[in-house]
């Protein structure tokens, strides 16, 4: 947690940011508000976790809320507090330290020294302290009065906690939960709420403060199963699953070797009832990884995570940049982030323009390269390359250029390069052992098809093919180790080319529904809606090249910008609302970036069972505040 403190006196502004203190939690369960007091002091040194006290203090006054923010839709959790020296108090001092206090007397939550001391002169001295929480997976959206507890602004009340069960899919769910049950808070270091449960309990924890929805879990039981499974990658690159069940999966590894991997859903339909995500604003944009398990919100100098999880968007975290965003690409659950000099031209000449992270059982984490790019790129894509190496193709001034690198000490090697001249689309394909690049034009002057490394010649895609494929003019292309798909959203048409049979064929999207509207290309499947505010997806087979109608729906707004099919969520983004809805299915794929055809997978899955019949008699929402 981070807070910021601004000083002003004497017509300047001061600022400063603090630590938070190991005695958030505590005080928190002592029941004070704690950040009802801005403490200031005099004193020198380095705040520490467990210092809970100013070095040298001179007092602490009530701090007033002029600012506060308990609900997920409008953004961050944060509260603002003031307090004012008056003209003829502390004159002559240094106020050199500050923190947040539940009262004048008890000890400290955070503290602050600043970069410079302020020199208390016979005028008011304002300090405003902003407190911000960060966001928390599964805390429901509205007015939250735990995270107004969080804040400092309401004192914690026990025996206000109450628990009960239901299928969530909106906050009214909840709210009609008729048994409701008495829980317990436990442990000063974490807020872990132990609740009953009580037969035919559905999958749905809803734990309630003062009969407020305040936190929402999936409550079912995570099993691992005994022995893995054993399988063989297919022609279309997936593991096939029929009768699905209530499993996730637990561990998976390619020939011997670890890998990452994704269970992906054979859509029979799609749920009716949509949750939201308020976004910051509308200029927020969309993309979702090759695996369809992670959702990344782009604007500026800022990426927001998101990871696909049983029918749920769960926040990973936000991760932010000295520049502009420019580009970024995921490939086996890492993340490239591109930042562009030219997008942030006041930028730090020495910043470095790549950035990357792996995302390890939900913790995301940063490996830095060793050395970086030395141009700004266009377009970007980041593919696995056997063992620990991966290789980026990256597009500058009409140059294609591949970089090897291992993932586990990432320093770029120069691998091969072409000239593309308008090229501005790169993808990338490890069951494929190739790298394409084109542009959008009637012609094959800026296209390329290459073996992933070191640029050997690759037959499987002809130019006449090619040119085909370009023919109808597309705004956005799709390319994998199966198939290419090209799709003009303006004319409605789309033409799909098969690797594995060579089928090649012209979609008429508009055969597929009566006053078509959009159309929205993501992977294999067309999102069509109509002018009734109605919808459906399609899906183009990897063999035959032809699109098929698999579900159908009514749409949750108007005005669709993006449109995402996840691994068992779909995705659509209208303004700055995220709408998502979880599919229907009984089979499924599991998928990994990792595979390649005839490949032999040795996979562990874990049942998720209903607490109450694994044996259970109760369960916990465990909620981690990281300091």
């Amino acid at each position: 947690m981070k807070n910021t403190y601004i000083i002003s006196h004497n017509g300047k502004t001061y600022i400063g940011h603090n630590i938070a203190l190991l005695s958030y939690t505590p005080q928190i369960f002592l029941g004070g508000r704690v950040t009802d007091y801005i403490a200031f002091g005099k004193g020198s040194g380095t705040p520490a976790l467990n210092r809970y006290s100013l070095f040298d203090s001179l007092g602490a006054k009530p701090a007033e809320i002029i600012d506060i923010n308990t609900d997920s839709d409008k953004g961050l959790y944060y509260i603002v507090r003031k307090i004012t020296l008056g003209a003829d108090e502390y004159v002559g001092e240094t106020i050199t330290e500050l923190g947040f206090c539940a009262a004048a007397d008890s000890d400290l939550i955070t503290h602050c020294v600043l970069p410079q001391g302020v020199l208390k002169l016979n005028e008011p001295m304002d300090i405003i302290a902003v407190f911000k929480v960060p966001e928390q997976d599964g805390l429901l959206s509205g007015d939250n009065p735990l995270i107004k507890i969080l804040l400092g602004a309401r004192e914690l009340d026990l025996a206000k906690f109450s628990c009960g069960y239901c299928r969530y899919n909106t906050i009214q769910d909840a709210l009609d939960i008729q048994d409701r049950y008495p829980c317990e808070l436990t442990n000063p270091n974490f807020f872990k709420i132990d609740c009953p449960i009580e037969d035919d309990a559905q999958d749905d924890l809803i734990v309630f403060f003062d009969d407020v929805p305040v936190i929402k879990v999936d409550s079912r039981y995570h099993k691992p199963q005994p022995q893995p499974r054993y399988y063989t990658v297919d022609q279309n690159g997936l593991i096939p699953l029929d009768e699905l069940g209530a499993i996730k999966l637990l561990t998976l590894s390619i020939n011997s070797l670890l890998g990452f991997g994704v269970i992906q859903a054979k859509i029979d339909a799609v749920s009716p009832d949509f949750y939201t995500i308020k976004l910051r604003d509308q200029d927020q944009k969309l993309f979702v990884s090759k695996d369809r398990s992670f959702l990344l919100v782009i604007q500026d100098n800022q990426i927001i995570v998101y990871q696909n999880t049983l029918g749920a968007l769960v926040y990973l975290g936000t991760l932010n940049f000295g520049g502009r965003v420019s580009s970024v690409d995921m490939c086996m659950n890492r993340l490239i982030v591109l930042l562009n000099r030219a997008d942030t031209p006041l930028g730090a000449a020495g910043e470095k323009r790549l950035r990357f992270f792996q995302i390890i059982n939900g913790k995301i984490s940063q490996k830095d390269f060793t050395n970086d790019l030395d141009t700004d790129a266009e377009a970007i894509s980041l593919e696995y390359a056997g063992g620990d190496n991966m290789v980026l193709y990256y597009i500058a001034d009409g140059v294609l250029t591949g970089m090897t690198f291992s993932y586990q000490n990432p320093t770029l090697s120069y691998n091969c390069s072409f000239d593309v001249n308008n090229a501005h689309f790169v993808k990338t394909s490890y069951r494929q052992d190739a790298v394409f690049a084109t542009d959008f034009e009637p012609n094959l002057d800026s296209s390329i098809h290459k073996t992933l490394l070191d640029g050997g010649m690759k037959s499987s895609l002809s130019g006449p093919t090619l040119l085909y494929i370009k023919s109808i003019s597309p705004d956005t292309m799709f390319y994998s180790g199966e198939l290419i798909i090209s799709s003009n959203s303006q004319t409605k048409q789309a033409v799909v080319y098969s690797y594995i049979t060579r089928e090649i064929r012209l979609i008429k999207l508009e055969d597929f529904t009566d006053n078509i509207d959009q159309v929205f290309l993501d992977g294999q499947y067309f999102f069509i809606t109509d002018q009734d505010e109605s919808y459906k997806i399609l899906k183009t087979d990897a063999l035959t090249a032809q699109a098929q109608e698999i579900a159908s729906g009514v749409l949750p707004c108007q005005n669709i910008d993006q449109v995402f099919v996840m691994c068992d969520t779909l995705v659509i983004k209208s303004s700055d609302t995220i709408y998502y809805a979880r599919i229907l299915y009984e089979q499924g794929f599991i998928y990994s970036d990792q595979f390649a055809y005839g490949d032999e997978a040795a996979v562990r899955f874990s049942d998720l069972l209903n607490v109450k019949d694994a044996g259970f008699n109760g369960c916990a929402a465990v909620m981690s505040i990281l300091i």
